[in-house]
């Protein structure tokens, strides 16, 4: 494939002008990508590239993420910067998923706690009135 560069584009067929204008939403995978590892090859462009790196992995992006720094690097235009870079994303996006879960967590044990006590206190009054 012939290394048409980004630049030349359309601007709004661009993947920088696309995700900041127009929304994450209507940008590829491979938009995405390309925009964390900037630049190709001196075949590819980087959306070339990053296509070849899903293309590889059955475009699962849970597979790229459990690829290896030398993995990514066995493509010719990732070195071992890009690699990082596309690690350092996947780890991010982890990251947030895991607070994420966390706030869940505390959510959940916060209206379980509410339910819990709201459910004693009653009961509590019940017993009281029982009593009387």
């Amino acid at each position: 494939m012939k290394n048409s560069n980004i630049c030349s584009w359309v601007k709004e067929e661009q993947p920088r002008f696309k995700f900041d204008n127009v929304g994450g939403d209507v940008v590829t995978n491979a938009e995405l990508l390309s925009i964390i590892i900037g630049s190709g090859s001196t075949q590819l462009n980087a959306v070339e590239l990053c296509r070849e790196l899903l293309n590889s992995c059955g475009q699962s992006l849970a597979r790229l993420a459990r690829m290896t720094t030398a993995e990514l690097m066995r493509f010719e235009g990732i070195g071992k910067s890009k690699a990082l870079s596309i690690r350092a994303a996947f780890e991010l996006a982890n990251r947030r998923q895991a607070e994420q879960a966390h706030d869940i967590v505390v959510v959940n044990c916060f209206k379980i706690s509410i339910f819990v006590l709201s459910n004693t206190t009653s009961h509590a009054n019940n017993t009281e009135t029982a009593k009387l």
